[in-house]
């Protein structure tokens, strides 16, 4: 299983992040849906290192569901 998962940003644009550079999940609630291409409610990921943090379309609960099944099929090998 690879350390990669493939989400989209606000924009719709796909993107790939390693699970391993992330530092930070938290779920958001915009108070201006405007700046956010409309949504709502999305995913702020943080990164290590300079790179920038990344809002993603996906919820809190799946991005987490895919970083847990990573480190649990890790666990079973």
């Amino acid at each position: 299983m690879t350390p990669f998962i493939q989400l989209t940003l606000l924009d719709g644009t796909r993107t790939s992040i390693s699970i391993n550079q992330i530092v930070i999940v938290e779920p958001k609630k915009s108070v201006m849906p405007d700046k956010t291409y409309g949504f709502e409610s999305y995913t702020y990921v943080v990164l290590t290192g300079n790179c920038s943090p990344r809002d993603v379309q996906e919820s809190y609960e799946s991005v987490m569901q895919m970083i847990t099944s990573y480190y649990e099929y890790q666990r079973g090998c």
